[in-house]
């Protein structure tokens, strides 16, 4: 609840912050906090929205593979290992 009521404080605001950092241990729903807080975000009122899986403004980033041969694993459908970090 207090995370809902700072995200909505931030978007009732005048100056939205350029990011937020989700963090905590796996299972706390950060992800799915993600996902509703964006919707929220490129909402109109009154306006039909797709729903945020397919909604244009919205990006769904995922973890690249770890190596090559993860990356193969990947287009074939398999498991394969992520990195760890994000490359720049």
């Amino acid at each position: 609840d207090a995370v809902w009521q700072a995200w909505r404080a931030a978007l009732g605001g005048h100056r939205m912050h350029h990011a937020w950092l989700l963090s905590g241990r796996e299972g706390l729903g950060k992800a799915g906090f993600a996902r509703a807080a964006a919707a929220e975000l490129v909402t109109e009122p009154g306006v039909p929205q797709p729903p945020p899986e397919h909604h244009p403004d919205i990006l769904w980033l995922s973890p690249l593979p770890a190596t090559d041969d993860e990356a193969k694993k990947r287009d074939e459908g398999r498991p394969f290992a992520t990195k760890r970090n994000i490359s720049v």
